[in-house]
């Protein structure tokens, strides 16, 4: 008694939906990757939900200054505390730390927050410009 791909695909949209754990734009992602499925393999399919679990964890795990901030410039907060050193992610990531020391923590608690070493907080703390 084996229920098909698809159908299975809505079950598990619908008791997220129930759930109180995901915001409407975490739905709307489940609903755009469900009806994407018809169109991509099953490794694709993984793959895609491995991502998007991997950038919701963190979201989760993150703290709620990051995540307010990362939202307000539409920025996924796994790409935020992510590797990448483009000139947009610093910028955000200095507006992040100096929210954060407003709120009275440490570099080191700023740098736990955000993925990186507390001498790479200090250093977006005294960028020049700030």
């Amino acid at each position: 008694m084996s229920s098909s791909p698809t159908s299975q695909k809505k079950i598990k949209v619908r008791s997220a939906k129930r759930s109180n754990d995901l915001n409407e734009r975490e739905i709307d992602e489940l609903q755009t990757i469900t009806s994407e499925w018809n169109s991509t393999s099953t490794d694709d399919f993984v793959a895609l939900m491995r991502r998007v679990h991997y950038r919701w964890s963190q979201e989760k795990k993150s703290h709620p200054i990051v995540t307010r901030i990362s939202y307000e410039y539409e920025i996924p907060v796994s790409t935020v505390l992510g590797r990448s050193r483009s000139r947009e992610l610093s910028e955000v990531r200095t507006e992040i730390a100096h929210a954060l020391r407003e709120e009275g923590m440490t570099l080191h608690e700023i740098g736990e927050a955000m993925n990186r070493h507390h001498t790479s907080v200090l250093y977006l703390l005294n960028k020049e410009g700030s």
